[in-house]
């Protein structure tokens, strides 16, 4: 119905009032500036208009819209205070308004303050049907009440929680919302009733909450306040993705049953990954159901429940971790067993596809908790975000309030890695997706989905200005963290195309705080340079340091962390560093190199293509930088990662170019302050540059006939079994 212009104001206790006046008309527009009042700080003035729908002000709806489910569904709002979710007649997304209802003669009735209202068309249009929603949700009827009969409901309303007759309450709402007075008798009421539209609740149970298709197969479920679960069918079966919070188990089974029939059962049971909103009711639906609980392999830790320090987010760190230190532990093992998903939860490989969809993707999303997983439908482009992407933001106060649709990042509170989400919110956004289906928040559809990410993408991951280094070339990246000048001096002997190219291995640390590059011409096939490479480490061949000054050095720090440990091989000049030696020279992924002394700092092998590229990765080494009685405090939260890439070339026929990077991240930030120094100056400036010329002094100065095999990949003595020395 169209909005027509205000004429009457029914402020008599007959329901009747003057048209206004020429000075009372223009006067209207300021009346209208402070009708933003109304709802807020006091009632929403219904009655200046009854025969066509007056909507409240807008900060009131935006509230209203916001928190009123939330604290109904929480518990937290009055007990006669419910909510009616009924689809909207136009775009069938499930619309709720926050009302209360009124008792009269046992029977429970909501009434329309607004006269013809947007959710009265819906219900209308529903037939009826709709869920009531509160401290318990039901499904119900709405049947609309005769206008004879509605005057009774009227006085009923006004009279609620046993208020008297003339009372100042009753007042102030007989005239702001039906324009009669505090004592009016039903004669007058019966003749405004008309424009108010009374509805019987009539329930019918329990309900689970309203699925909603957004995709073919794919159904969305609001099974909390702005929570989201999905509800995807492949062929005859479905899978559930997430689970919302606890105690949402008997919801989520109804939403199902009323989608794919009674008694249905999915195929599996899938988490974008672990934290109480999309995790709480999985121990629940897996008893139920008597299903496994799939995760990504990083989410296992975290499935055991718990603190984890090393995983920890600023809500970890700063609240939970406090807490629990004040809480008795035999409370806090309680709860950790009761939230453990320990025998339920199970690691599946992303790559080999996702439980139950083999028409679906798992695509690795890292960074709010350290095995996120989003999950991707090519065929059409749909995209299940969990909380890498969202489309509220719940980074900002208003925007959270007034419930803006946009997309955004996860949120901070809560995320591990911030850097990291980063990045994953970019390689989101390279899929170019038709549907946005997120943990939070409405769907998006349609161009404005893919637009929407792209644009966040860019503005959250901005490409970097290049920065110059002391070799006259140009970083590839800015580093997060603004250390744009340690990074562009810590890179040496590196063009500025090697710095820009992706090396094997970058993927490992997305967002790093620094990043380094060094490069070194060999004059030597890559065959003759491998086997120099691959023997790296604490008890092989060292770092070949040709510096006995600094190899005495860091001799003499390791020894310091092995406690004088007799027999304790450190330092990185040792005796097996002047030949090739055959038990090490076939590195696999997985395998560990010692960078200190047993049981310290080490790498992991990620990759090893002989004669091509050589990937390591570590977590170890940056907590070693620390004293003994600080390293292992979970207290300051203390991480840091590190990738260190080897890249080999051969740009002319027997020449290597022997390309090195290292990306670091680490945190908190003070911790930043003191590690990323070291690292470049002891790690770099002096450790990764001798660690080059060292490979390419050897490699040179092997002679060819030392090489039995020097034409195969690998470099020779590998199949010989022998030790070659130069």
């Amino acid at each position: 119905m169209a909005r027509e212009t205000d004429r009457t104001v029914t402020d008599g206790a007959d329901g009747a009032a003057p048209d206004r006046g020429p000075t009372e008309r223009r006067s209207g527009g300021a009346r209208a500036g402070q009708d933003w009042l109304d709802g807020l700080f006091r009632p929403v003035h219904y009655a200046r208009s009854r025969d066509s729908y007056r909507p409240p002000p807008g900060p009131y709806r935006r509230l209203s819209r916001r928190l009123g489910p939330a604290a109904t569904s929480l518990g937290l709002a009055p007990e006669d205070v419910i909510t009616v979710e009924v689809p909207g007649r136009r775009s069938g997304l499930i619309r709720r308004t926050t009302m209360v209802h009124a008792v009269c003669d046992g029977g429970h009735y909501v009434v329309s303050l607004a006269g013809e209202s947007d959710w009265v068309r819906n219900v209308r249009a529903a037939r009826g049907q709709v869920v009531i929603g509160g401290r318990r949700r039901r499904a119900a009827r709405l049947a609309e009440v005769p206008v004879p009969q509605r005057a009774a409901v009227i006085r009923a309303y006004l009279l609620r929680r046993g208020r008297r007759p003339g009372s100042r309450a009753v007042a102030r709402e007989a005239r702001y919302y039906f324009g009669v007075g505090a004592e009016a008798s039903l004669e007058q009421i019966r003749g405004v009733a008309g424009h108010y539209p009374v509805f019987l609740i009539e329930y019918a149970g329990d309900a689970g909450a309203r699925p909603e298709e957004i995709a073919s197969g794919v159904y969305r479920v609001e099974a909390g306040p702005g929570t989201n679960v999905y509800l995807v069918r492949s062929g005859t079966g479905w899978v559930l993705i997430d689970t919302a919070w606890p105690r949402r188990g008997r919801l989520i089974k109804a939403a199902a049953e009323s989608v794919f029939g009674a008694g249905t059962r999915p195929e599996a049971i899938v988490l974008t990954h672990i934290h109480p909103d999309h995790s709480g009711s999985a121990l629940e639906l897996a008893r139920m159901w008597d299903l496994p609980v799939y995760v990504h392999p990083g989410e296992m830790v975290l499935a055991l429940g718990g603190y984890q320090p090393e995983y920890a987010s600023p809500l970890d760190r700063w609240l939970i971790a406090p807490v629990l230190r004040l809480v008795p532990r035999r409370m806090v093992e309680a709860s950790r067993s009761r939230n453990s998903l320990e025998g339920t939860a199970r690691a599946f490989d992303p790559a080999a596809g996702v439980p139950g969809l083999p028409d679906w993707q798992a695509v690795p999303t890292p960074g709010h908790t350290p095995g996120h997983l989003a999950f991707f439908r090519g065929k059409d482009r749909v995209l299940i975000t969990g909380d890498a992407v969202l489309t509220v933001n719940v980074n900002s106060v208003p925007r959270l309030l007034t419930g803006k649709r946009e997309v955004a990042g996860p949120p901070w509170i809560s995320t591990w890695n911030w850097p990291a989400a980063k990045e994953s919110v970019a390689a989101l956004a390279r899929l170019n997706p038709d549907v946005l289906a997120c943990g939070h928040g409405r769907p998006m559809t349609g161009p404005r989905a893919a637009a929407g990410l792209t644009s966040f993408s860019s503005r959250s991951c901005p490409q970097p200005a290049p920065c110059r280094t002391r070799n006259g070339g140009t970083a590839s990246t800015r580093p997060a963290g603004g250390l744009t000048r340690l990074h562009a001096w810590g890179s040496w002997g590196a063009t500025s195309e090697e710095q820009k190219m992706p090396l094997p291995g970058d993927e490992l640390v997305p967002m790093p705080l620094v990043q380094t590059t060094h490069a070194v011409t060999i004059n030597a096939p890559p065959q003759w340079v491998w086997p120099w490479l691959v023997q790296i480490g604490q008890g092989q061949a060292g770092f070949y340091s040709d510096s006995k000054f600094w190899d005495r050095c860091v001799d003499w720090y390791y020894r310091r962390l092995s406690g004088e440990q007799p027999g304790t091989a450190a330092g990185y000049h040792i005796a097996a560093d002047d030949r090739i030696v055959p038990a090490w020279q076939n590195p696999r992924a997985g395998d560990i190199i010692a960078d200190g002394p047993p049981g310290t700092a080490c790498y992991v092998v990620r990759q090893a293509e002989p004669g091509r590229s050589f990937v390591l990765f570590t977590d170890t080494h940056l907590r070693y930088l620390l004293p003994a009685s600080l390293r292992g405090n979970p207290r300051l939260g203390i991480s840091g990662e590190i990738s260190a890439s080897y890249l080999l070339t051969e740009p002319q026929p027997g020449t290597t170019r022997l390309i090195r990077r290292m990306r670091l991240n680490c945190q908190p930030w003070p911790f930043r302050v003191y590690a990323v120094p070291i690292v470049l100056i002891w790690g770099e400036a002096i450790t990764a540059q001798n660690l080059l010329r060292g490979i390419k002094r050897r490699a040179e100065t092997t002679q060819q006939q030392d090489w039995p095999q020097a034409g195969s990949t690998g470099g020779a003595g590998r199949g010989s079994g022998q030790t070659v020395t130069r």
